[in-house]
C-alpha cells in the first residue's frame, strides 16, 4: 500500500488509493476447489510470503518497497464455509523503499517513528465467505502503538501457483486504512490518507 503503516500482516501493499495504478484482482477459489485446501496452521514468513507497498502520489511517482522482517500464521479451520484467522507481526525497521531520503522520511518521526515503535501487528478472524467467494478478516491493527479495528479482504487463489490446489494454494489479504488514525498526519496535501496494505503468499497443502 507512504504513509507509515504496519504491517502485516499479511504482500503488504501500502497504497494511496485513487492516485496510484489499479491493484491486481485475483480469481478466488469456489467452494468445490476450496475443499482441497487442508485444514491447518500455516506459517507466514519471508520464505513464502511478500509484504510489499506502493505509496503516493509524490513528485517522483509512486514509492515502492516492502517489509522484509515479519512472522505470522494463517489458521484455516473450515476452507469451504470460511473459518480462518490471520495473525502477523512485522519489524518496521525492515522497510525497504530503495534507501535514500524517502526511506529515511518514512521511518522518521512524522511517519512510522521507528525509534519509538518498531513493531506493527494485526490479529483477526474470518467467519464466512462472501457471494463473490472472497472473505472479510476482521480484527485489530496496531501501528505506532495505536490499535484500531481493521478489515482485510482474503482471497484463496490458484493464479500463478503450480499444482494448485492439490499441493499449493495462493492467498492474498488486502486492507484499506486511514493513516491519520495511527497518528501519521504529515503531508496530507501531498499524500492521500487512505492506504492499501497487502499480504500475499503461498500455502503448502501436502503433508510434511
Amino acid at each position: 500500500m507512504i504513509l507509515r503503516l504496519i504491517i502485516p500482516l499479511m504482500s503488504f501493499a501500502l497504497v494511496s488509493c485513487g492516485t496510484l495504478p489499479d491493484t491486481r484482482t485475483y480469481l478466488p477459489l469456489d467452494a468445490d476447489v476450496r475443499s482441497y485446501v487442508r485444514i491447518g496452521n500455516y506459517q507466514i514468513s519471508p520464505d513464502n510470503t511478500v509484504i510489499s507497498f506502493i505509496a503516493g502520489p509524490t513528485t517522483i511517482g509512486p514509492v515502492k518497497g516492502q517489509f522484509t522482517d515479519f512472522s505470522g500464521e494463517l489458521v484455516i479451520t473450515d476452507p469451504v464455509e470460511g473459518k480462518a484467522s490471520l495473525a502477523a507481526v512485522l519489524k518496521v525497521h525492515s522497510l525497504d523503499a530503495g534507501g535514500g531520503y524517502i526511506e529515511k522520511t518514512l521511518l522518521g518521526s512524522d511517519w512510522f517513528s521507528v525509534d519509538d515503535w518498531d513493531i506493527a501487528s494485526f490479529t483477526g478472524g474470518l467467519k464466512s465467505w462472501n457471494e463473490d467467494q472472497t472473505g472479510n478478516l476482521s480484527g485489530e491493527m496496531t501501528i505506532r502503538g495505536v490499535s484500531r479495528e481493521q478489515d482485510f479482504n482474503l482471497v484463496l487463489t490458484c493464479e500463478d501457483v503450480e499444482n494448485c490446489p492439490e499441493k499449493w494454494v495462493g492467498f492474498v489479504a488486502r486492507a484499506y486504512l486511514d493513516r491519520t488514525n495511527y497518528g501519521m498526519t504529515s503531508m496530507q496535501g501531498l499524500v492521500g490518507s487512505e492506504v492499501q496494505l497487502t499480504v500475499e503468499g503461498t500455502l503448502k497443502m501436502e503433508s510434511q
